[in-house]
Parts: C-alpha cells; sequence; structure tokens
C-alpha cells in the first residue's frame, strides 16, 4: 500500500460523509446538523494557523450558507459544501476598502 493509500481522508471527506449520514434522503439542513461539521472545520483552520478571527468568519459563514439548504444526494451535497466554502473564504480574503495606497497618496 502507497503512502497516499494509508493516509487518512481528507478533512472535506470525513466531514461530509458525516454529516450526509445524519441526513436521511431529501432533508433541508438544520444548524443543529451542521454543527458538529462546523466545528470539525474550525478546529481544522486553527491547526494549520488560520488565525481565530479568520476561521470564525469562514465557519459562520459556511454554516449561513448551508442552514436551510436541500440535501438530496452526495454529489449535490458535497458540491453545495465546496461551494459555500469557497464563497466563506473569498468573503473573508477580499478587502473591504482599496489596497491601493499609491492611488490614496496621489489623490490626497
Amino acid at each position: 500500500e502507497s503512502d497516499d493509500e494509508a493516509a487518512p481522508k481528507s478533512w472535506f471527506g470525513r466531514n461530509v460523509g458525516n454529516l450526509l449520514n445524519n441526513v436521511a434522503g431529501s432533508q433541508t439542513l438544520t444548524k443543529e446538523e451542521i454543527e458538529p461539521v462546523m466545528s470539525d472545520l474550525r478546529k481544522t483552520l486553527l491547526e494549520k494557523n488560520v488565525a481565530v478571527e479568520v476561521a470564525d468568519a469562514v465557519t459562520k459563514s459556511v454554516a449561513d450558507s448551508l442552514v436551510g439548504q436541500k440535501v438530496e444526494r452526495f454529489g449535490r451535497a458535497s458540491t453545495m459544501i465546496k461551494q459555500a466554502l469557497a464563497a466563506a473564504v473569498e468573503r473573508v480574503l477580499t478587502p473591504k476598502r482599496s489596497t491601493d495606497v499609491l492611488r490614496e497618496v496621489l489623490d490626497a
């Protein structure tokens, strides 16, 4: 067995599987169902040296995006969660004001 095959599943694979095991059939996600997954996401982000404020913002954004979503099958749920996570990271990383310091100096 190679090292890749022996390696544990990624955070995403483990937690999406856990979430879907808790959601039977075609069901709407609740805050209670996604809370353990969001807790694990936050823990994983902190273990990867992500700032606490950023980890909290990402997990809150992902949770807010997922609550109320209807899950019908694994493929759709996996895509839905990936999109929510990507959107959360983009929101956190997008500056709320201009970062063009030179323009600000010239305009002053």
